[in-house]
Parts: structure tokens; sequence; C-alpha cells
């Protein structure tokens, strides 16, 4: 039986959030109201990523300057590893955040070859960007650009396989927590909101640290 490992990128992977780092160095001051939108509940992500992307404005190679000054968990490689070592688990990156930024991080760390979905940016004249959003759902709970809620559901569903489990470092994948069989949360603060759903909840750098020592991609 196959099991799907479904792994968020902003704060999991990737030691900080790379949406935000884009905004505060490239975009216009006004992004900072959008979000305001977005955390009183006024907007949903989707709605609140195209606005706050199509505010940057900067060249490839300034992008890329910062992206490859990005540091992943300094364990996610060997966790990767590990997990390849077994033919029935597979890891999915999934993340509400840019498929671009998420490829160019991964690449620079030799990690090319995992499965990413993301939201997909479009380049457009003049050093600007809008963002498509190949993996939204109209029902999505928080009305996401990637749905990470069906994601989960639909992988969880498929014959011989058994329901995601997720790690997440950030509140919004929790909504994904009833679609997963475990999850792993980097911040202890997610873990009343998972109990609630009756999910596994570890800080992920154990998880990885533990995969690394003991062989063992997931608990039993």
């Amino acid at each position: 039986m196959r099991v799907n490992i479904i792994c968020d990128f902003d704060g999991t992977i990737a030691l900080e959030d790379v949406t935000d780092s884009l905004l505060e160095r490239f975009a216009d001051e006004s992004w900072k109201y959008v979000e305001a939108q977005w955390l009183a509940g006024k907007i949903g992500s989707r709605d609140c990523m195209a606005r706050q992307v199509s505010l940057i404005e900067a060249d490839h190679e300034r992008l890329n300057r910062y992206l490859d000054t990005v540091e992943i968990d300094p364990s996610f490689s060997s966790f990767v590893d590990k997990c390849k070592r077994f033919d029935e688990i597979n890891l999915h990156v999934v993340s509400d955040g840019i498929d671009y930024a998420l490829k160019r991080i991964l690449g620079n760390n030799k990690l090319s070859d995992l499965r990413v979905t993301a939201n997909a940016l479009v380049a457009l004249p003049g050093n600007r960007y809008c963002l498509r959003f190949p993996h939204s759902k109209p029902d999505c709970d928080v009305q996401a650009g990637t749905c990470k809620c069906a994601i989960a559901q639909i992988r969880g569903k498929k014959r011989g396989v058994q329901a995601p489990r997720f790690s997440s470092g950030t509140v919004y994948p929790m909504f994904a927590l009833p679609r997963a069989r475990t999850s792993y949360s980097r911040r202890i603060g997610c873990s009343n909101i998972a109990g609630r759903k009756r999910s596994l909840i570890c800080p992920l750098p154990r998880l990885l640290m533990s995969s690394a020592s003991s062989g063992r991609c997931l608990p039993r």
C-alpha cells in the first residue's frame, strides 16, 4: 500500500515565508493593505495572492538573487533521501505560494526532481507579474489559490493508497487535516487546532531528524 506525504513549503521546507519576503523586497507598500484585508477575512487567499503579486516589480535577475539566498531545513534533504528508499512512499510538495520560487529554491538544493504543486507565476512586460491558479477549487474552505484540502482528499481516495500524511509550518494547511491520516507541524501552537481534528502533531524538525538518523520515514 502506498503512502502519500503532502508537505507545505513556506516555513516548513524553507526557513522563511518566501512569498512575504518577495513582497517585502519588491512590491509596492500597498501589499500590506491587501494582507490586512485577508487577515480580517474580507478576501480569500487566492484573491490576496493575486493582488499582491501584481504589485511586484523586479526583473528575474533580482528575484533570483534573493531566491538564491533562501535556506531550507537542514534535515529536509536527508528526509527526502530516506523517502526515496521506499517505493511505497510518495512525497509531494504542495503550496499556496509561487511555483517559480519553490522550484528555484529546491533546484538550488538538488531537489528539483520533487513533485511540486503551487500557483503559477506569469511574467508580464515591464518586470511585472501575475498568477494563474490551475489548482484552485470554487468550494475551497479558505478560497485558496492551491486547494490543499482537495489535493489531500483526492490522493487519499485513490485505490491502494493511505490517506495523506500532512506536514505544515503554517496555520492555513490545518484546514487540510480532516483529509489527512496523520499530521505534523513545525509550530507547537498548531497542536490545539489539530487536536480538535484528531490528528497527531509533532514538531517537523524532530520528524526529519528522526528519519535521518533511524531510517524510518514515518512513525507506525
